[in-house]
């Protein structure tokens, strides 16, 4: 095969170029490129080495080598014609072996703590038996004073309050409510 002829052949080298950029992190994109535009392949950019990196572009022979060179990997291993790759330069990280973990002291048994006193409940005000009485009052008056009854009442059911409690001030709000609806008929 001449050499016009294998450097119209493209090879797809996205994986091994991944894997071999990730032995030399301290190589860039851009540190590759320039290497690779040095060895002669005109016009090779960092931009181009990306594309081909991500799978987007494939390259040619003389980038295959050049960038190979760079990498310090040989440019069979980049192609795939060389299942692995004989670098001595590049050494795979040593796998970690776990430390083993002494087990955690046995619990010790804390002494019970003394009961806590009995929670002071204050006294929980009921609703009113009734509805505040109307006297004399016009329709207008009453009707605001019937007003800042229900929202004294809904304040009240926002509270903390047993559920029995809470249930009387719910049916005295609604007597509120419907004697200010019967006010508004």
């Amino acid at each position: 095969m001449s050499a016009a002829s294998s450097s119209k052949t493209v090879y797809k080298i996205a994986t091994p170029l991944r894997a071999a950029r990730a032995r030399r992190p301290e190589l860039s994109q851009r540190k590759i490129a320039e290497m690779v535009a040095k060895a002669g392949v005109a016009g090779f950019t960092s931009a181009r080495l990306s594309r081909i990196e991500l799978g987007y572009a494939d390259a040619t022979w003389p980038e295959v080598v050049a960038i190979a060179q760079s990498l310090e990997v040989q440019p069979d291993w980049l192609v795939g014609r060389i299942v692995r790759a004989v670098e001595p330069a590049l050494e795979l990280p040593k796998p970690v072996v776990p430390t083993p973990v002494a087990p955690p002291p046995a619990p010790v048994a804390k002494p019970k703590p003394a009961a806590p006193p009995a929670p002071v409940v204050p006294p929980v005000e009921e609703p009113p038996a009734q509805l505040p009485d109307r006297g004399t009052q016009g329709d207008i008056t009453y009707r605001g004073q019937l007003a800042a009854e229900l929202a004294r009442v809904n304040a009240r059911l926002q509270e903390r309050m047993p559920a029995a409690v809470w249930q009387k001030w719910r049916v005295y709000q609604k007597t509120v409510q419907q004697a200010l609806q019967n006010l508004s008929a």
